[in-house]
């Protein structure tokens, strides 16, 4: 599988969005191929490790992160099956289409007729500071949307329930 190809097909569906794509940064590469080693001589499939570790352990300590996520696949051979099964489940979306982040560094391995592969992405805290303010917007403007859709959802159930209430035939004591 074609790392370019997989980072092309991700920063597209930012770009569908209209997010600004994403750049490989070399330290989150040396995270994402220490990891995806590690998991494939370890023999294990997870966000962590057996000590427990994430991969902010990975890192090197010249990456100083914000915001930090990881999506990992296994099993595939083709890039656009992959990312396009990332994009069909709602935490690995997440993290493709969250505003805020900038870099990524995708790594992957050969497991034989099929591959191991880590997305990792990051915001430094050096871009956190200078691009806070469309960072908190883009957060409240999510925050706004959520209580938006509870607000809605109150709404109609409060009208069904007025509604069975005002048609039902209930009997009260006397």
């Amino acid at each position: 599988m074609d790392k370019t190809k997989i980072l092309n097909l991700v920063n597209q569906a930012r770009s569908e969005e209209g997010l600004s794509t994403l750049t490989v940064n070399a330290d989150l590469n040396k995270a994402a191929d220490q990891k995806t080693a590690e998991m494939q001589k370890e023999g294990y499939f997870a966000h962590l490790n057996s000590q427990n570790k994430d991969i902010s352990a990975f890192l090197p300590s010249t990456y100083q992160y914000y915001l930090l996520g990881e999506n990992l696949a296994n099993g595939y051979s083709q890039e656009e099956i992959l990312v396009e099964d990332w994009l069909n489940s709602e935490t690995h979306r997440d993290n493709i289409l969250y505003p805020a982040y900038k870099d990524t560094a995708i790594s992957v391995l050969d497991n034989g007729k099929t591959f191991l592969a880590a997305q990792v992405f990051g915001l430094q805290q050096k871009d956190f500071l200078e691009n806070w303010k469309e960072i908190k917007d883009q957060e409240m403007l999510n925050t706004q949307s959520a209580l938006q859709v509870i607000f809605l959802t109150s709404l109609i159930l409060f009208l069904v329930i007025g509604f069975w209430a005002l048609t039902a035939k209930v009997s009260l004591p006397k």
